[in-house]
């Protein structure tokens, strides 16, 4: 469920070409709206290196039509290049007769939202060509992990408290070894952890065995920037200060942006001045360059109205939020789209790290983000 926008002629021939051609009309047609009247309408339709050898632009992602089913977010990883010559056939369709999308980020439904209809759903489609797998329950889980435990799963690849880093018995093991619960706001120990941690997300259920009360993951204690021991933060409560904050940062290296180039918003150089320092970074000197656009760190997140910017070295993406976000985790990939809804997806990269938490910050946390 994504859609793709191939900015140029198809080239395999006869019939084919002319599908192809109608299909990509209107993927055209759908971008010219969504950018219309807005600030990235003046570049995005042109945005990416020409690298293909008929000097053709990289394809655009573009989020599916069913944006409850929409996939762009895992695909934000790949280079744009590698989309050439492909479609993805579902990313026109709906899997219900009416699906509703956030249009302006709010995360509420109200009025500004989206109606999308269909005059055929997949499974309808499915059955009037006789697939038998038509009325099939839907699969929600990882079809290589199958019906085992996930945390079971991941564990069996990770070195525990028992074992050393390269694989051999030991009394420390990786970084993220069996270890301490700590609660958040005391900093006392409220349980023990044996095994690895590495596979507990910020702002799930902690399970601590034997504990009074329920604790949810916030993070973890740090050693050195970026790296975490075996101690685990828990916080007592789902909507804690803790579990938000407004800002998180990607790597420039490891920023995959889907036109090939870094956007022209963000490509401006900082303008001459004796406190502001412009930095060569990713091919091109960054520095004073910034962008308004739409991020998710969670697959089918509601999309969340943010400014990107680069840090002082010019090395890092930055994203500020305009409301703070639950549970950002380190790992994890924050997508970037912009237009009408959050159609085009720019891209994606792996969080290096957030910014301060709200308890960090000694702000209240919001009920819900």
């Amino acid at each position: 469920y994504a859609r793709l926008w191939h900015r140029g002629p198809f080239q395999n021939g006869g019939r084919c070409d002319e599908v192809l051609e109608g299909e990509n009309a209107g993927m055209a047609e759908a971008v010219e709206e969504a950018v219309a009247d807005r600030p990235e309408g003046d570049w995005v339709r042109d945005w990416g290196g020409r690298s293909d050898i008929a000097g053709l632009l990289d394809p655009l992602l573009l989020a599916g039509a069913d944006r409850s089913k929409d996939q762009s977010y895992f695909l934000s990883g790949v280079p744009g290049r590698a989309f050439r010559g492909v479609l993805f056939p579902l990313g026109n369709l709906l899997k219900k007769r009416s699906v509703r999308f956030d249009v302006d980020g709010d995360g509420s439904a109200d009025g500004n939202d989206e109606i999308a209809d269909a005059a055929m759903t997949v499974r309808e489609i499915a059955e009037r060509a006789g697939l038998p797998n038509a009325s099939k329950r839907e699969s929600m889980g990882i079809c290589f992990v199958g019906r085992r435990d996930f945390g079971d799963f991941i564990s069996s690849y990770l070195p525990d408290d028992e074992e050393e880093e390269g694989g051999g018995k030991g009394n420390g093991g990786g970084p993220f070894a069996g270890g301490n619960f700590i609660d958040v706001d005391t900093g006392e120990i409220v349980g023990r952890r044996h095994g690895s941690t590495a596979h507990l997300a910020v702002g799930q259920g902690a399970k601590i065995p034997g504990a009074a009360r329920k604790w949810f993951v916030a993070g973890r204690t740090r050693s050195r920037v970026g790296v975490g021991n075996g101690d685990v933060l828990v916080c007592g409560g789902t909507d804690h200060p803790s579990l938000y904050a407004d800002e998180l940062y990607v790597r420039d290296e490891e920023f995959n942006w889907i036109g090939g180039d870094v956007p022209p918003p963000l490509a401006a150089a900082a303008a001459p001045s004796t406190t502001t320092t412009t930095t060569t970074c990713g091919g091109g000197k960054y520095g004073g360059g910034t962008m308004r656009a739409l991020c998710r760190t969670r697959h089918l997140q509601h999309l969340t109205p943010c400014t990107v910017r680069w840090d002082r070295e010019g090395s890092v993406v930055v994203v500020h939020f305009d409301r703070p976000i639950r549970a950002i985790a380190p790992g994890q990939m924050a997508a970037l789209y912009v237009g009408e809804g959050g159609l085009i997806c720019l891209g994606g990269g792996p969080i290096l790290d957030r910014g301060p938490t709200y308890h960090e910050r000694g702000l209240d946390g919001p009920r819900s983000a």
